[in-house]
């Protein structure tokens, strides 16, 4: 269960908070699973945009395009430009300039909490302070390396060693992540599980996400504007839907 919250308008500050914990974590990391670098996609000149003008359904969620045809899209609002391939039945239901959310066939769009699996990419992000108050850590930078270094070294996580990736033109780093077994956590506001902090947003990317024991997600960290744009892959099945969810992400492409 993932709480997402948008209390200003014109904006989205979501906290994607795991809160049920349905399955055991593992004793120790995962192991490492590469990411297959991804290049720019290559669409046939006939294939047009699939929501060049998209009606968003979803009050406060930007340009978002609803459920969504097979095919090739563009996001509307969210920077930088992004463009990437689904299949059919898959939503979007949050595309504002720091915040994009994908989600798979039949899901609802966000109101209190995400049941299902999903894909959210956040322009700007930092690492979450370790007492789950949705501020960044302090005196942890806001690079690549500092985000994806301080990952690793929380013992109340289990993370795979980072992988070099290219993803729709960036460059950064990719983890496996889930929360170790055993962890304590702690307990963000609105939650009822206890959960670990990964990352907040920051500057118009406005959430914090704390991850528990029943999820395994696969985190991308880019390089972006002397920053680090983040890509979240949540797998709320403990890890089996991981591969299929990864290979959406292999079809994104960035342009400033």
């Amino acid at each position: 269960m993932v709480s997402w919250r948008r209390p200003l308008a014109a904006s989205i500050a979501c906290l994607l908070l795991v809160s049920a914990c349905t399955a055991k974590a593992p004793a120790t990391s995962p192991s490492p699973t590469v990411p297959a670098a991804a290049s720019a996609p290559t669409f046939a000149a006939s294939t047009p945009l699939a929501n060049a003008a998209p009606t968003c359904p979803v009050s406060d969620s930007g340009s978002c395009a609803g459920v969504l045809t097979a095919g090739t899209h563009r996001a509307g609002d969210f920077q930088p430009r992004l463009t990437y391939v689904v299949p059919k039945g898959w939503t979007n239901y949050a595309d504002l300039t720091g915040i994009f959310l994908l989600q798979p066939p039949g899901s609802a769009p966000p109101g209190n909490y995400i049941t299902t699996d999903f894909i959210s990419v956040a322009t700007s992000v930092a690492a979450e302070s370790a007492d789950c108050s949705p501020q960044p850590a302090a005196g942890v930078g806001t690079s690549v390396e500092d985000i994806v270094t301080w990952l690793t070294r929380q013992r109340r996580l289990a993370v795979s060693h980072p992988v070099a990736v290219s993803v729709g033109g960036l460059r950064g780093e990719s983890i496996d992540i889930r929360m170790a077994k055993g962890a304590k956590g702690c307990l963000p506001s609105g939650a009822t599980t206890p959960a670990v902090p990964l990352i907040v947003g920051i500057g118009n990317s406005s959430f914090n996400h704390e991850i528990d024991g029943r999820v395994a997600e696969r985190d991308y960290f880019l390089h972006y504007a002397g920053g680090t744009l983040a890509i979240e892959v949540i797998d709320t099945t403990g890890g089996s839907h991981l591969h299929r969810l990864a290979d959406i992400v292999k079809t994104f492409h960035f342009q400033a």
